[in-house]
């Protein structure tokens, strides 16, 4: 069976959502425990729509400029879509782990919040 690249890509904002709520969480209370699983999980809705608003917003300016900046003209308008949420989550993603990884590795305590 394969997975269509809509799927894939839905995959992607659940997981990244997943990982925006978890290192919010570390960073707002320093690493306490939630109160209820239901908890997180109402937090990790909330980091999802956020992050598809954000995307949308991302990607209706991208495609807006992307003849002038990309010169992606050639191609149909969902492949472009598809690859432009791609890579914008991703970027999401990538920024949220560095982040989490230099939480970590700086020593003291942190205030970023």
């Amino acid at each position: 069976m394969r997975l269509s690249r809509e799927f894939k890509l839905f995959a992607l904002f659940f997981a990244t959502a997943l990982v925006v709520t978890f290192v919010r969480h570390g960073l707002t209370t320093h690493w306490e425990s939630l109160e209820s699983v239901e908890q997180f999980f109402e937090y990790w809705l909330v980091n999802l729509i956020a992050l598809a608003v954000f995307v949308a917003i991302s990607a209706a300016a991208i495609l807006a400029s992307s003849k002038f900046f990309l010169g992606l003209s050639g191609e149909r308008f969902g492949e472009r879509l598809v690859q432009i949420q791609f890579h914008v989550v991703m970027a999401i993603l990538v920024g949220v782990l560095l982040l989490f990884l230099l939480m970590e590795v700086l020593p003291g305590e942190y205030e970023l919040l």
